[in-house]
């Protein structure tokens, strides 16, 4: 056999035995990732966010509804604080004790921002500007998570409010356009003045209604008189 043949005859038994000792070889598990709590979301019934430069925001939940009493009184904005409700049960690969660090190194000394859910409060440091990750203390722990919610330190109450223009579990019981008035019987049926509307357009009306969202919320101070 020349040794071309041989050559190639080595590199396939290589190959060979290569791919056994890969077929063969136990996989080894991914890294362990450690729940920040056992809360489960569906029983947290209260929120509050504290921050040195804002106001602090309380939520609480009523009838499956979020609604935001304090600094101000109205519907809450689901999605914001469903990602709030998240950090119960974000993962972490990466978690140290708190008595073993120098706290004021990954600003923790004094945090100026802290997220309680119903009783547990977590208590938010800096970021590390390489891999994007934050140090939360939970308790005597500090995990690192990958991200925060969006805008924590920055929004006010205003982007915590429902951007929905008809509340959710409201109901509209008449409705006045400039060119006709709506008005809903006691039957459930609506009727239209001038009468020129089906009632399935009004019913269709009625529905985006009930869908329509503004793009942007601000607070502003009650006039005085």
């Amino acid at each position: 056999m020349k040794g071309r043949a041989w050559l190639n005859l080595g590199l396939v038994v290589l190959l060979t035995v290569l791919a056994l000792i890969a077929w063969f070889k136990p996989s080894q598990p991914p890294p362990a990732k450690n729940l920040l709590t056992a809360l489960h979301s569906g029983a947290i019934n209260s929120v509050r966010i504290q921050r040195a430069k804002q106001p602090t925001l309380e939520f609480e939940q009523q009838n499956r509804q979020w609604n935001l009493i304090s600094p101000m009184q109205t519907s809450g904005n689901d999605v914001r604080i469903g990602a709030l409700l998240n950090l119960a049960t974000k993962a972490s690969d990466t978690h140290y004790n708190a008595a073993k660090l120098k706290l004021a190194k990954y600003g923790r000394a004094k945090p100026q921002i802290s997220v309680t859910l119903s009783a547990r409060r977590f208590a938010f440091g800096d970021m590390n500007p390489v891999d994007s990750r934050c140090s939360v203390s939970v308790g005597n722990t500090i995990p690192l998570i990958s991200d925060d919610p969006v805008d924590l330190e920055t929004a006010d109450a205003a982007a915590y409010v429902t951007p929905k223009v008809i509340p959710s579990r409201s109901k509209i019981n008449a409705l006045a356009l400039p060119n006709v008035e709506l008005t809903r019987a006691e039957d459930g049926q609506w009727t239209s003045s001038p009468d020129k509307i089906l009632q399935v357009k009004i019913e269709a009306l009625i529905e985006n209604w009930y869908e329509a969202q503004g793009y942007q919320l601000t607070a502003h101070e009650k006039a005085v008189d």
